[in-house]
């Protein structure tokens, strides 16, 4: 079940395909170029043959130039993420990438091996073709709240695991009584949260722990600032879990 539900959320992330990964290559403080309107091109064919160009070179001022001035809608704030959607995005399109005829006027740009759609359809203007810039931020922010409620469900449901391995487990505090977890990080040098690191290689791995661990290996620290550390994932995630002004429910 672990390995199904790891395998379906990376599926997830490939599907996200999306423009703000571009965006990565260009760095937080890309100059818009002034000019009126996006870059044209001869035909779509064109179009793709420039972005797969820009994105392999990382190509600053092409990118800039192709996606027009709403390009900085594309960012997500969390550069762990950015990041490992460019490098995804990249190695895709490097692959494999096609044109999808949707009608006289427009083509989706199918990306990677698994035909994942690019989410700036490219798009009839006059008789040249542009990026669509304004349905690329439409689309990118329903795939990114589609991400966020599949992320929560799946944390939600590794909160109800790890809570279920911690009561369970071994008797933490030594009351002979088997109890939820009161906290998500353990106190210092105590085993009353659902992680704690381990001292030694041989020691009891803490329910959350292999999670922890996850989110390490894809980059996050406690020095990234955003969401430092799977625990640190959960407790975002589960705050406004109880009401303001009243108690949690039971413990035992």
């Amino acid at each position: 079940m672990k390995n199904t539900s790891s395998n379906r959320c990376r599926a997830f992330l490939r599907g996200l395909t999306l423009l703000f990964a571009v965006v990565f290559a260009m760095g937080a403080d890309v100059t818009v170029r002034a000019q009126a309107g996006q870059q044209l091109f001869a035909s779509p064919n064109e179009a793709l043959s420039a972005l797969k160009a820009a994105v392999k070179s990382h190509d600053q001022a092409a990118l800039s130039a192709m996606f027009g001035p709403r390009i900085r809608d594309f960012v997500s704030g969390d550069a762990v993420l950015d990041k490992t959607f460019f490098e995804e995005f990249s190695r895709s399109i490097d692959r494999s990438s096609k044109l999808e005829k949707v009608s006289d006027r427009e083509y989706t740009v199918l990306v990677g091996e698994d035909e994942w759609p690019f989410s700036a359809p490219i798009v009839k203007a006059g008789d040249k073709w542009r990026f669509d810039t304004d349905a690329g931020v439409e689309e990118l922010l329903n795939r990114r709240i589609g991400f966020n409620e599949f992320f929560a469900a799946n944390l939600c449901q590794a909160y109800a695991v790890a809570q279920f391995e911690y009561f369970n487990g071994d008797d933490h505090d030594g009351d002979q009584v088997s109890e939820y977890a009161q906290k998500i990080s353990s106190s210092a040098g105590k085993r009353d949260g659902l992680y704690w690191a381990k001292a030694a290689e041989d020691e009891e791995e803490s329910p959350l722990g292999p999670l922890v661990a996850y989110a390490a290996a894809d980059g996050y620290t406690a020095r990234t600032g955003t969401t430092q550390t799977a625990a640190a994932v959960l407790r975002v995630q589960l705050q406004g879990a109880v009401p303001p002004g009243t108690k949690p429910g039971r413990q035992v």
